[in-house]
């Protein structure tokens, strides 16, 4: 058995259909106050991806996170600006 994981190319397989499950980067920069995103370059990043999926048929299902500092809730980590 191999010791390491061989991922393979996201474009090797087939998609249409099937819901796919696409972790996405959404720790993004803020503005002061935290109601606006300041810097949108790692959600525009994700786009080429997640349009490719989107043109092969497939159903996405998307999940990130900002963080829970000390596990708490924090209204400041919403996803919602993102």
């Amino acid at each position: 058995m191999s010791s390491y994981f061989h991922m393979q190319s996201i474009t090797t397989q087939l998609v249409a259909g099937k819901r796919v499950l696409v972790r996405v980067d959404v720790d993004v920069e803020l503005a002061p106050g935290g109601k606006t995103i300041a810097n949108d370059f790692k959600l525009r990043a994700q786009l080429p991806t997640l349009e490719w999926l989107k043109a092969q048929g497939a159903r996405l299902i998307l999940a990130g996170h900002l963080g829970r500092p000390d596990g708490k809730r924090n209204i400041a980590f919403s996803l919602k600006p993102a």
